[in-house]
């Protein structure tokens, strides 16, 4: 789930915690932090490291590589 403010409804935390489930707090920059990082990936020719790439018809298999948590890389489904 995610938030881009504070207003709507509360989050009942209690239910929440009772239920068990298993959450992720994660935090994103603004737009000219993303932008900033753009230049900086363009300028120093960064690119992802690749473990496997599948064909579409193949994504089967891909979620399995990627669930085997043995993987080094993105692993990459191609439309």
């Amino acid at each position: 789930m995610g938030a881009l403010g504070f207003e709507g409804k509360a989050i009942d935390v209690m239910k929440l915690f009772f239920s068990q489930a298993t959450y992720k707090v994660i935090s994103v920059g603004n737009r000219s932090d993303l932008e900033e990082m753009n230049r900086a990936v363009a300028a120093h020719q960064i690119s992802p490291v690749i473990d496997n790439v599948f064909a579409f018809e193949e994504a089967h298999s891909a979620y399995e590589r990627l669930a085997s948590q043995n993987v080094f890389g993105k692993v990459v489904i191609r439309n």
